[in-house]
């Protein structure tokens, strides 16, 4: 039997949020209206959300701890615990269902900010 082990998840805070789109930097490309900017700029701000988004992982052998980012999570196949020195398999089928599940939520807040703004500018440009 191999000492490696498998991660619990547990849900952790973004490490740090990026700032939200400012509507005059959308608005700066000659030719794109400010909500497609806009849009844009939520979709690429999404996206460093989930990599920065934290997920906790959790050593089986002394239950110690790691929280670590999406971002550095998708380019790990394992790790070694800081605290016993075992192996921590990460790419296994849970790790990977949870980092679907954090892109699908934020990529549908990304979708409901973005069905707002259309409201919102609808709104003022009446």
């Amino acid at each position: 039997m191999s000492d490696a082990t498998h991660p619990s998840l547990t849900r952790a805070a973004p490490t740090s949020a990026p700032s939200l789109p400012t509507p005059h930097a959308a608005a700066t490309q000659p030719g794109a209206s400010l909500e497609d900017g806009v849009r844009k700029e939520l979709r690429l701000d999404v996206e460093r959300l989930i990599d920065a988004y934290q997920i906790e992982v959790t050593c089986h052998s002394c239950r110690t701890v790691h929280p670590r980012s999406i971002g550095w999570l998708r380019v790990q196949a394992s790790m070694e615990c800081p605290n016993c020195q075992a192996s921590i398999v990460l790419r296994t089928s849970v790790m990977n269902e949870e980092m679907r599940r954090v892109g699908r939520q934020l990529r549908k807040l990304e979708q409901q900010l973005a069905q707002m703004i259309e409201r919102a500018v609808g709104i003022l440009g009446q």
